[in-house]
């Protein structure tokens, strides 16, 4: 079966993406025929490709089977950094490296202080900090900290900042900007109800600055968000509570980003219908947006593939040997295998450890 994927919206060239040669088994899937994704926008383009999940089977590790981690890759080395999660006995909060070249997992053993066990936290791998982790929940409840870890050092520090700070937080997302900026979006508070507040952080001046929201998304929890390559700030999805009551979204909302710190411009589309998710694994791939699984309007873990694009969204099926369905994985991009890569979740069975490639259309 192959993938046709029609990717809407594009905006400029997408990271070419070819499959890399696998003994691992593989599968294609059949994505359903482009149809209106909005009030004014449609997918585009029509089939132009195939799209191609490769089971990997890396050397090392492998870390515990879970979910709610995050995975942040670090470009000048091709090492993806894994941490903490929430596994079948609760929240860990273990390191590992990935190495993306050797396909190869690398518990790290960092000595002296470490942030404390957790899930649904933000994270990112920014340039002269390193990995930067922000907030989740643990045990005790939502966590405000920030955090750094510094491979070159092999330790990590917790990060001062001056001025105002986000409240304690879980399930907001996160995306860097171009400029080396961290910004990040919703989340659940210690209530459990979802924030509509958009916080960047600098980390040249170690400060965060809010943004008064005027008009854009309602308050989100485990939504997915990346910078689109034309220089916009993309929230997808999420639901209003963290604890289930509420369905997921497919709202597809972009900033303005010239706009932070005065009237904030942003833009809707509506998703297409069954495209609805929280807690999907995402991540962006040149012009778009790539999500995979996460909970469907019925709060039921999904294992589709959902192409966002700056006008709208494509839902494309599952494969029949693919990754299973779940909720709270995560994806990173491979430009250098040319593949995007996928860890863990939570499914119907539990939480998982699996690796999956996925390659997409040039």
């Amino acid at each position: 079966m192959a993938l046709a994927i029609a990717v809407p919206g594009a905006c400029g060239p997408t990271v070419p993406v070819t499959p890399a040669p696998s003994p691992s088994p593989t599968t294609s899937v059949t994505s359903p025929s482009p149809s209106a994704v909005g009030p004014t926008a449609t997918a585009s383009g029509g089939p132009i490709g195939t799209a191609t999940w490769t089971a990997v089977q890396p050397s090392g590790g492998p870390p515990a089977a879970r979910d709610g981690h995050s995975w942040s890759v670090d470009p000048s080395s091709a090492v993806a950094y894994l941490f903490a999660g929430r596994g079948a006995a609760g929240d860990l909060d273990d390191l590992w490296a990935y190495d993306m070249t050797a396909d190869a997992w690398q518990r790290l053993e960092p000595a002296g202080p470490r942030p404390p066990p957790r899930h649904d936290h933000a994270a990112a791998w920014i340039d002269g900090l390193g990995l930067v982790i922000a907030g989740g929940r643990s045990s005790s409840g939502v966590l405000a900290d920030l955090w750094a870890y510094d491979p070159s050092a092999d330790g990590w520090r917790t990060l001062g900042t001056s001025g105002p700070a986000p409240a304690g937080r879980s399930g907001a997302c996160g995306a860097l900007g171009g400029d080396g900026s961290w910004w990040l979006y919703g989340g659940a508070g210690a209530d459990g109800a979802a924030l509509a507040e958009l916080w960047r952080y600098d980390p040249g001046g170690s400060a965060w600055t809010e943004a008064a929201v005027d008009a854009g998304p309602l308050g989100r929890v485990d939504a997915a968000c990346w910078w689109a390559s034309a220089g916009r700030f993309v929230v997808y999805g999420g639901r209003p509570r963290s604890d289930g009551a509420t369905q997921a979204d497919g709202t597809i909302w972009s900033l303005d980003p010239t706009s932070f710190g005065g009237a904030q411009v942003w833009s809707s589309v509506t998703g297409p219908p069954g495209a609805d998710r929280a807690r999907a694994a995402g991540t962006s791939n040149g012009d778009v947006g790539v999500l995979v699984g996460g909970l469907g309007p019925d709060g039921a873990p999904r294992s589709d593939l959902t192409v966002v694009g700056a006008e709208g969204a494509t839902l494309l099926g599952p494969g029949t040997t693919g990754p299973t369905a779940r909720s709270g994985g995560a994806l990173v991009a491979d430009p250098e295998g040319e593949r995007l890569l996928l860890f863990g979740g939570l499914g119907p069975a539990g939480p998982t450890n699996d690796v999956w490639g996925l390659t997409l259309p040039s």
